[in-house]
């Protein structure tokens, strides 16, 4: 999630300096005092993309699962207030390096030993049969 993304992250940057790809995160209060208290307070993120008005971004808000371009990251939200931008370059993720820097957050987690199945992107094809690959699931 965005907590752990952020973790991630090292390279901290202002908001001119950002790049298309690079992210944007929120680190905000929630209004219902019931809602998970976020790692950070972060609790949302979005890709920046900058564009003709400098401040378009990919995201998806308002808990609807749509994801779409906006002409701008900045919005009002009706689940927090108080929002702080957070702006942070991918390049650290493209060397390929994604490990936590957080001090104080260790994400020693069985959920972090991700692996692709069959149907990823990222499978090696050739480890699986014509059958294999047909098969559902």
């Amino acid at each position: 999630n965005q907590c752990y993304q952020v973790d991630t992250l090292p390279i901290d940057l202002k908001e001119e300096e950002m790049k298309p790809g690079d992210l944007v995160f929120y680190s905000a209060t929630y209004y219902n005092p019931k809602m998970k208290k976020q790692k950070h307070d972060m609790v949302h993120v979005e890709i920046f993309m900058g564009g003709e008005t400098r401040e378009q971004s990919i995201g998806s808000r308002w808990q609807k699962g749509v994801v779409q371009l906006f002409d701008s990251y900045k919005f009002v939200s009706t689940s927090y207030h108080s929002i702080k931008f957070h702006y942070k370059s991918i390049d650290t993720w493209l060397e390929g390096i994604c490990r936590s820097w957080c001090n104080e957050h260790s994400w020693k987690s069985s959920n972090l030993l991700w692996a692709p199945n069959k149907k990823s992107i990222f499978t090696d094809k050739e480890e699986y049969t014509e059958a294999d690959l047909d098969a559902p699931g």
